[in-house]
């Protein structure tokens, strides 16, 4: 074989290796996998129906992006969550109405969802926490706010009012 077509050879097969993705596959796959479609809906809390806290995830491209709204009382912050597709890694992005953003990583844990969030607030502050996720079941979460002492809400799925 001549040099120069060994040579090419290599050069194809080293750039096919570079440029051929590998394909962790697509969030909804990674959702269905652990029972975790079902979070796609509206949250509510049940004391006050939502006026106090409402958290809904949406597909903003199905089976690949989720959008995350979050309101709590007037603060909203709308985040997007997507998987790379070459390590997998499902991450988080966000920002809210008060000028705040953070940034994080989706993980399932014993049957929870948690995200490992980094923060900064519309005032400059820095920090980080973990927000666990648990499904009850369809229609009800417990969402815990992982801080030196955990604060753990109930939300419900939002019912759709029918119409008489």
């Amino acid at each position: 074989m001549k040099k120069t077509t060994v040579l090419t050879a290599l050069a194809a097969s080293l750039i096919l290796g570079i440029c051929t993705p590998t394909f962790a596959g697509d969030l909804g796959t990674e959702l269905r996998k652990f029972g975790w479609n079902r979070i796609i809906g509206t949250w509510v809390d049940p004391e006050t129906k939502g006026a106090k806290h409402k958290l809904t995830f949406a597909w903003q491209y199905q089976d690949k992006v989720i959008e995350i709204v979050n309101r709590e009382g007037a603060k909203e912050t709308t985040a997007l969550m997507g998987r790379n597709p070459k390590s997998g890694e499902v991450f988080h992005v966000g920002a809210d109405s008060e000028g705040g953003s953070s940034i994080g990583k989706w993980k399932i844990e014993n049957g929870e969802a948690v995200l490992g969030l980094l923060f900064v607030t519309g005032a400059g502050e820095e920090g980080g926490l973990a927000i666990r996720h648990k499904l009850v079941d369809d229609n009800t979460m417990l969402v815990t706010v992982v801080l030196p002492e955990a604060i753990t809400f109930k939300l419900v799925r939002e019912q759709k009012k029918r119409k008489p």
